[in-house]
């Protein structure tokens, strides 16, 4: 018995080290100041740990027990706060949204709660699409009645589309039926009772223990990530603060009955259907998808302010990763996926190899593109209507400052080509003076860019 139990320890131990390996090369590729890592193995943490700055001014380290600001993984919580109501009998899923919020437009009329958890409402993003500065000061209704008045992108449940309005609006029907913020039902409802103590809404001037540092990269510098208005940065898309300890807490309860019931649990995990009956790959407050055939439920966070966070779930595994960087531009799915594959080998990213590109004016294309990108100058014209949506002024800005950094381009190559419905999807390892980047680049039928993503 002995024997095994020493054997057992030096299994978990060598798992660990791997684990470590893994998130260190990740994060020296990526050039991230701080980064913190929880991996739970049924139901267990069974590594937490942080690497680099937490607050590189300072030279505070970072630890598991560094607060971040989670960004959209907050999407879940809110999520949850509109199944607990459901689970009370105060809300229907296929409610109309108009039976709580008073002088809802006409165009949203078939806009039901359903819609708004899935993302398929097509109701305008507040935050992507702006009536005002992100910098200024805003209440919940005027970001309601600034709403309002713009059409609807699509027909409501036709198709899916990120809006971060969706749940802005979730959290206006919260006070509206419990008379109380959707932070301060959190905290009543999730936080305390599961003793997530370091787990906050974001809180610009208050005093917060072991706060981290946001960071974006400007001609090669660390500098501090910009300043977000604290009502924006605190509604209910994208404003708790946390821990990756105290996230796996939330894990925990999430694997068992005490906040969500196996029914509310079933929806949040199960994806939406659209109008000519095809599935989305969303469901409530979480991204659904397959990793080499294991059931992945993810979500991610990230904005100007300098953070990105990645919270990957397998289900079938018993395996959970949460990985949380003060790295604006950091990739924390890529170290996830890393920490993952040290456990499950299956989970592991695929390593890429060169293949022959039979479609060379594809990376004519990109390195049209990429060169515009490190101008600031994008033409317009060659992106689909959704991308021109995406990208906002200050995207192209912080984007095309991190492309200048990286120098001149001296390689392109095809790594992988699929086709996803009508979209050609094309993955390139670009080569430049300074470092080498993978960019995923997409076409539509009409020939126009869908997307364009580049990770370290």
């Amino acid at each position: 018995m002995l024997a095994a139990a020493v054997f057992a320890s030096f299994l978990v131990t060598e798992t660990n080290d791997k684990i470590e390996q893994a998130v260190i090369s990740e994060m020296n590729a990526q050039k991230i100041p701080g980064v913190s890592v929880a991996v739970v193995k049924n139901g267990k943490v069974i590594f937490s740990k942080g690497y680099g700055l937490a607050n590189v001014e300072l030279g505070v380290k970072a630890t598991d027990k560094t607060v971040y600001q989670i960004q959209s993984v907050t999407k879940q919580f809110t999520a949850a706060a509109a199944m607990m109501l459901v689970q009370e009998g105060k809300i229907g899923l296929d409610d109309p949204l108009s039976k709580y919020l008073d002088k809802t437009p006409e165009s949203w009329k078939d806009v039901t709660i359903r819609h708004l958890l899935t993302h398929t409402s097509g109701i305008k993003d507040f935050i992507n699409e702006p009536t005002q500065s992100l910098k200024l000061e805003v209440t919940e209704q005027e970001v309601f009645d600034a709403t309002a008045p713009r059409p609807l992108n699509f027909k409501t449940g036709e198709k899916y589309q990120y809006s971060n309005t969706n749940y802005h609006l979730l959290a206006m029907v919260i006070r509206k039926l419990t008379g109380k913020s959707y932070g301060e039902m959190l905290n009543e409802r999730i936080f305390k009772p599961l003793k997530m103590k370091d787990t906050i809404i974001m809180n610009l001037s208050g005093i917060v223990e072991r706060r981290a540092a946001g960071y974006l990269m400007d001609q090669r510098k660390l500098q501090n990530g910009e300043y977000v208005a604290q009502s924006v940065l605190a509604y209910a898309g994208g404003g708790v603060m946390s821990t990756v300890l105290d996230m796996a807490k939330w894990d925990a309860a999430l694997d068992g009955s005490s906040i969500l019931t196996e029914a509310s649990k079933k929806d949040i995990w199960s994806p939406m259907k659209l109008n000519d009956g095809g599935l989305s790959q969303y469901g409530f407050g979480w991204a659904l998808g397959m990793v080499n055939g294991h059931k992945e439920y993810a979500h991610s966070g990230g904005h100007v302010t300098g953070f990105t966070t990645f919270y990957a779930k397998y289900p079938a595994d018993g395996l959970t990763v949460l990985v949380f960087t003060n790295a604006g531009w950091g990739n924390p799915g890529k170290i996830s996926r890393a920490a993952a594959g040290c456990i499950v080998p299956a989970l592991k990213a695929e390593e890429l190899k060169p293949i022959d590109d039979k479609k060379p004016e594809i990376k004519a294309l990109l390195v049209k593109v990429l060169g515009q990108a490190q101008e600031q100058k994008i033409d317009m014209s060659l992106m689909s209507e959704q991308m021109k949506k995406v990208l906002t002024p200050d995207m192209v800005k912080q984007g095309g400052q991190m492309l200048q950094d990286f120098g001149k381009i001296s390689k392109i190559e095809l790594m992988k080509r699929e086709k996803i419905k009508d979209i050609e999807v094309s993955t390139f390892s670009v080569k430049f003076e300074n470092t080498t980047i993978l960019c995923v680049f997409a076409i539509g039928k009409t020939g126009l860019i869908e997307g364009l993503q580049f990770t370290l």
